[in-house]
């Protein structure tokens, strides 16, 4: 395959502008391998470092593929319509997509992206909608883009899905509840191996048995759409887990690399002894040294919590110096998304200093000024501790993760430090961006 060196190789030159726009200027290594993939037609599995942006090699196959059949539709609306294909984009086969498309079954809806929370979900929507605004007009009227949720009703949503240029974005059991028979020629997976994988553990999660429904309503839909083209990410894959997925599905195209851990990212570790008042006490000590380590940043810190209650009770302790926020399984239930959404943002404008996290709360989402990530209860599963530390050093920026462990027989009990220790750098990528995808 030839080496790809910018977007206008791969796509719609409509997208190439926005994601210029935006500040993406050229694929990096694991985008200019995955992508051209995803344009073929073949089934893609993505597995590398947190920040790398996965998001991008289903996004764009996708939205190019919509623009395709945009510009389909206008061809055939007008006078000696003719197979011209796609300027700037790869619409002419050249890497045999024929091949890998015949037999995908065609239905009213093009493209559906499931991601195991709603935050996630609405900020795969957001990319999305950020890249499409840039589209012509004549393209973006025929393309329907449909983040939901759960305060939308079902009908609301199948009454707008008729035209098969429809991508559809959510949790499983929400795009299962809003349509029932959701048949596509695309099924883009984000943190499959929490979709997907048995025994995936739910990190800090009150709520588990929520998880594995969505779990199982996600199996359901890949029964029901065994034709569709399939893109899964993540982050991090055991050797178990990835015998499993490669089981499964035998003709993916595996894209990847060796180690799992951003090479930008630092790892410190301070121990502790005694009880939770001198773990509290690690804590702010740990604060106040960062704080006159740089005391002109504005201190954007994530600590993470195994439980929702340690969070609320954290952030208590915490506002009475500094600007804090919290955001746990329990805040989900009882705020609105618009409510949960405005937290989220207020950590990235830096108007708050720290938000108390538990790892599920906020797995996959983008901090682009985040610097520092605390893990104040330290994740025992390897998988888990790479998304938290991976919040930070995002994009070929460089980062901060910190965690507080007890000594004496309770480091042996709650910390598995041969696994998390043993853990290797991925290679440094090259981004050519001012923003985090």
């Amino acid at each position: 395959m030839p080496s790809i060196s910018s977007f206008e190789q791969l796509v719609h030159a409509d997208l190439v502008r926005g994601l210029r726009d935006i500040g993406i200027l050229a694929p990096n290594s694991i985008q200019s391998r995955a992508i051209p993939l995803g344009l073929s037609g073949r089934d893609v599995l993505v597995c590398a470092q947190t920040g790398s942006g996965k998001t991008l090699t289903f996004l764009l196959p996708i939205l190019n593929r919509l623009l395709e059949s945009s510009q389909r539709q206008a061809e055939q609306k007008g006078k000696g319509a003719g197979r011209k294909g796609l300027k700037g984009g790869r619409s002419k086969g050249k890497l045999g997509k024929e091949d890998f498309l015949e037999g995908r079954q065609q239905s009213n809806v093009l493209a559906v992206i499931l991601a195991p929370t709603e935050q996630l979900a609405q900020q795969v929507a957001q990319v999305a909608e950020h890249l499409l605004s840039s589209c012509k007009q004549m393209h973006r009227s025929r393309i329907q883009l449909k983040y939901v949720n759960h305060l939308q009703s079902a009908r609301e949503n199948a009454d707008r899905v008729n035209n098969g240029m429809c991508l559809i974005v959510g949790t499983p059991d929400i795009v299962i509840k809003q349509f029932e028979t959701c048949d596509a020629q695309i099924l883009a997976i984000d943190e499959a191996d929490l979709l997907l994988c048995e025994g995936s553990s739910i990190a800090g999660s009150a709520n588990g048995a929520d998880f594995q429904n969505r779990q199982r309503i996600t199996n359901s839909l890949l029964e029901g759409m065994h034709s569709a083209q399939l893109f899964l990410t993540m982050a991090h894959l055991t050797e178990q887990r990835e015998k499993e997925l490669l089981s499964r599905f035998p003709h993916i195209q595996q894209v990847g690399h060796t180690g799992v851990l951003v090479p930008t990212l630092r790892q410190c570790f301070h121990y502790f002894r005694g009880d939770e008042s001198s773990k509290k006490s690690k804590l702010l000590w740990i604060l106040s040294e960062a704080e006159k380590e740089d005391p002109d940043t504005d201190g954007a810190t994530i600590i993470f919590c195994a439980t929702s209650a340690k969070a609320i009770e954290l952030q208590a302790h915490l506002l009475e110096r500094w600007k804090t926020s919290s955001l746990h399984e329990e805040s989900t239930k009882m705020l609105s998304l618009s409510e949960v959404a405005d937290i989220i943002q207020s950590f990235r404008d830096g108007a708050t200093q720290i938000l108390v996290a538990t790892d599920m709360s906020v797995r996959g989402l983008d901090f682009p000024f985040l610097r520092h990530v605390i893990l104040y209860d330290v994740p025992a599963d390897a998988t888990a501790f790479v998304h938290c530390a991976g919040r930070t050093a995002r994009s070929g920026n460089t980062g901060l993760v910190t965690c507080i462990v007890e000594e004496g027989n309770a480091l042996e009990t709650n910390f598995d430090g041969k696994a998390i220790h043993s853990l290797k750098d991925a290679p440094q990528l090259s981004f050519k961006t001012n923003q985090i995808l």
